[in-house]
């Protein structure tokens, strides 16, 4: 049975590999609710909910990246095979109204295999698509963020002329408003931790043994697109392994790296307090592994960094600069400052000094 919601509600369903998809998923429905159209956005990946759901909002969005040979992502398969039963009839998903978005490559025969399935297949099952589908190509110019960008366009004016905004009392009676970061639903929560807990993990598997890189050769040519890497490792004792058996490499930022982030956002009063992430319990304190294994902060950020960092600086020229950034008529400027130059999270902090994020988020 459908769940009680807000007359305006949507949610946007992501599967993803690496968490482009997320990213994406977590900006629509920023859009969403920036633009009133809707009281609430939910953000969830697509395991976590039943195809039943759908049919509770007025909007369903799916962002989906195709992995390896027409794949769907690892977070997405159980909704998938969820749809494939043969029970299934052309009304299951009567009424519902979805929109696309697809993330792949043209390097591969099935590019954007895994939204091309999906779409059909609930088209087959009743859902009426809104707009055109979004198919995000990593090769074509402009890469995945200039498609996704084009396609937005147009897909919010079909959201205006569908949903035309409400003001927020009229849109959720009874409801509170809730401000536009707060859409996205988390699956952690960010506690302190007592010391003595005996369930808190240590910093890496039981099973996990140090090795030394050796070597670290490319094996593609420096012209193709690809970086295909031949990593020699060598450890101080024999490892049993067997044909197929894969091996998890879990790095650590640099103890320098953390302390300059520590620095730059004032975070040393707090540095020694244990924390955790609940329900899959992370715990240590901020060197070990909070910021050490489990964060990574010399990832390149994605726009919607830049728009977030901009909520905590109180100097202007700073904030101007980093919302340039993620505005998408901006979009060469970004690559130019942080794709191109890979630079990282922390060098963007060491840059734009006056930014300070608060370890906890203030109430709106």
């Amino acid at each position: 049975m459908p769940v009680s919601l807000p007359p305006r509600s949507a949610i946007v369903l992501y599967g993803t590999e690496t968490g482009t998809a997320q990213d994406l998923a977590a900006e629509i429905a920023r859009y969403l609710e920036r633009g009133g159209h809707f009281a609430l956005v939910d953000v969830l990946p697509l395991d976590s909910v039943s195809f039943k759901l759908l049919a509770s909002y007025g909007l369903t969005v799916f962002v989906v990246a195709t992995t390896g040979q027409g794949e769907f992502p690892s977070n997405a398969r159980k909704f998938w095979t969820s749809l494939l039963r043969k029970k299934l009839g052309p009304t299951t998903l009567g009424g519902v109204r979805f929109a696309m978005v697809g993330l792949g490559s043209s390097s591969y025969p099935r590019f954007n295999w895994a939204a091309r399935k999906l779409a059909k297949r609930v088209k087959m099952l009743g859902a009426q698509q809104v707009g055109e589908a979004c198919e995000c190509d990593e090769l074509a110019d402009g890469s995945t963020e200039r498609a996704f960008e084009d396609w937005l366009g147009p897909f919010g004016n079909e959201v205006l002329r569908m949903w035309p905004p409400q003001e927020a009392e009229e849109a959720a009676p009874g409801l509170p408003h809730r401000d536009q970061h707060d859409g996205e639903i988390s699956k952690w929560i960010l506690q302190r931790a007592d010391e003595t807990d005996s369930q808190l993990p240590n910093a890496h598997p039981a099973d996990s043994f140090e090795a030394t890189l050796e070597s670290n050769d490319r094996v593609t040519p420096a012209s193709h697109w690809q970086d295909v890497r031949f990593l020699r490792l060598s450890t101080s004792s024999s490892v049993d392994y067997q044909p197929g058996d894969s091996l998890a490499i879990h790095p650590e930022n640099m103890a320098a790296d953390v302390d300059h982030l520590l620095s730059l956002m004032d975070w040393h009063p707090v540095a020694d307090i244990p924390v955790m992430l609940i329900p899959n319990p992370a715990y240590d304190k901020p060197r070990s592994p909070l910021l050490t294994s489990h964060l990574d902060i010399t990832a390149i950020p994605r726009r919607s960094f830049f728009s977030q960092l901009a909520r905590f600086t109180t100097n202007e020229m700073q904030k101007e600069r980093l919302l340039e950034f993620a505005n998408p008529e901006f979009l060469d400027e970004y690559y130019d400052y942080a794709t191109r130059p890979r630079r990282s999270i922390l060098e963007v902090l060491q840059e734009f000094d006056s930014v300070k994020l608060p370890w906890r988020e203030p109430p709106a």
